[in-house]
């Protein structure tokens, strides 16, 4: 990777406003959209009239030209050269050219004014006294020396009798010297790679805006009249949506795509730059689709949350590229691939070198040339498993998934259900005190016998004996699918150690019959 090189001067105000309208600073296509208010436009010039630092701006010189957006519109604009794209400062940059040029536009909060009466920022309409209306200045006339003239002039002529005449035309003339002589810090990354600009976009934008490599490579692959990258992502993880697995990130997405070029995931961003992925879109939308269908249908993975390692998922779409006839796919294998590796946390921490070693293997397996996807080795489920709730836990997610395998014994997947493990006990508790939730009959009926106050008339075993049944009835539910017992029911609100040592002897059965299952 290329070390870049950082410069850093003072320029002035009028200068960038400048550079802007000659195209030498450029808003880069992975920057977002301007967000500001107009309270953040006003408190920006406030900040500059009274001679506060308003922080520095970080452009990237980049060699390679790139798509751009319009610093007013939005708009994506066709790559020039000799530009220096903004990696930090958008938002104010744009509010310096929306309001001290005079280009014409139709956003109101670059209509920003400066009333000489008040000595204060203000927009148009939120002047109550419209006698005033000629004190009300734009900010753009203030910055332009030969229009302030001109406009003193006027406001000479019409308030000549003012005994403040004399203060407004000195308060325009210093905001005027103010506007000109405004300096910012510019700092001006050069020679770097793509890569490197995405670390330093991510790390000085850590608590603000978010960046994916998938919009920070559009930028410089983008071809004029094609849709954006990421915006072909965005589209494909919204037909995710049927798996639950939408939440995937771009960077997810993106992942998936490197194989399709000759690529491994691991490899740098800047080995796509030059690279054009829009020819190869439909085939990785079927391999990803195909990935989630799998793991929905066949693993039970009803939701992104449940999915242990985003490099599953990777590796799934490198196999159904290879075959994207799913009917006849080799699904066996491919689930005792997915638990083992869940069980066994084979991408936890791990090295650079064990990862391309699994995917190696996995990718010999889809091509033929492995019998199997990993070499398998002994799986042991320990009795004594940790049952804290830690959802960046494999096990946890084994585990997890194991009670929704025993869930579906007892009720059908639903074709689009939402999977939500509830937390019933009022008190903190291990996984134990959590209940496989699929629909909302399931949370009504949980309710009803889980939570105290429903069941408080049901308050010793013979009244629970008696009544529960009715309530089932009604409910039309089968207490086996939710690893629960009319005796555990009674534990869980007059003996909770009970209830608690109960079920994680049910949870390690549940698992054991998920394991034996598959890998019968």
């Amino acid at each position: 990777m290329t070390r870049g090189t950082l410069q850093s001067s003072t320029a002035y105000i009028r200068q960038i406003v400048r550079d802007i309208a000659d195209n030498k600073i450029g808003i880069p296509a992975f920057q977002r959209s301007f967000v500001w208010n107009r309270e953040q436009v006003k408190e920006l010039f406030d900040s500059i009239k009274k001679g506060y630092p308003i922080g520095s701006i970080l452009l990237w010189n980049k060699k390679e030209k790139m798509a751009r957006r319009g610093f007013l519109s939005d708009k994506i604009l066709e790559p020039i050269d000799g530009v220096n794209y903004v990696l930090d400062g958008r938002q104010r940059l744009t509010v310096f050219y929306g309001c001290i040029s005079s280009q014409n536009n139709d956003d109101s909060r670059f209509n920003l004014c400066y009333n000489l009466k008040n000595d204060s920022f203000a927009f148009p309409n939120e002047l109550k006294n419209q006698k005033d209306t000629e004190l009300l200045v734009p900010v753009s006339t203030i910055f332009d020396t030969f229009s302030l003239l001109d406009k003193l002039q006027d406001i000479s002529a019409n308030y000549k009798d003012d005994p403040n005449l004399c203060m407004y035309q000195n308060r325009a003339k210093e905001l005027n010297s103010i506007l000109q002589e405004y300096q910012v810090v510019k700092i001006v990354l050069a020679d770097c790679s793509l890569d490197e600009a995405y670390k330093v976009f991510s790390r000085i934008n850590s608590k603000g805006t978010e960046i994916s490599k998938a919009e920070m490579l559009q930028a410089s692959s983008y071809d004029e009249g094609n849709i954006l990258l990421a915006d072909v992502i965005d589209s494909i993880r919204k037909g995710l949506s049927d798996y639950n697995f939408d939440s995937l990130t771009q960077d997810d997405i993106l992942n998936c795509f490197f194989k399709f070029v000759g690529k491994d995931f691991f490899d740098k961003i800047n080995d796509l730059e030059s690279i054009n992925l829009k020819p190869h879109v439909e085939a990785a939308r079927d391999a990803i689709y195909l990935s989630a269908r799998f793991l929905y249908e066949k693993c039970h993975v009803l939701s992104t949350k449940l999915l242990p390692y985003k490099k599953q998922f990777i590796a799934l779409t490198w196999y159904f590229r290879l075959h994207p006839d799913y009917e006849n796919a080799n699904i066996k294998e491919l689930r005792k691939w997915f638990f083992y590796t869940t069980i066994k946390k084979s991408f936890q921490n791990s090295s650079l070198s064990v990862v391309r070693k699994l995917f190696s293997d996995f990718e010999d397996f889809a091509k033929g040339i492995r019998q199997y996807p990993i070499d398998y080795n002994e799986v042991e489920l320990p009795e004594d498993f940790d049952f804290r709730m830690n959802w960046n836990n494999a096990r946890v997610d084994f585990m997890l998934l194991s009670w929704i395998h025993h869930y579906l014994k007892y009720s059908p997947l639903e074709s689009k259900c939402y999977c939500d493990p509830q937390y019933w006990c009022k008190d903190k508790g291990g996984l134990e005190n959590y209940f496989i939730i699929l629909n909302e009959d399931d949370r009504i009926f949980l309710r009803n016998i889980l939570d105290k106050q429903v069941f408080m008339p049901y308050y010793d075993f013979q009244s629970l004996e008696n009544n529960l049944y009715e309530i089932f009835a009604q409910a039309k539910h089968n207490l086996k699918k939710f690893g629960l017992s009319k005796d555990l029911i009674y534990n869980y609100h007059f003996n909770r150690e009970k209830f608690s040592a109960e079920r994680r002897v049910l949870f390690i059965e549940f698992q054991k019959n998920l394991w034996n299952e598959v890998n019968g």
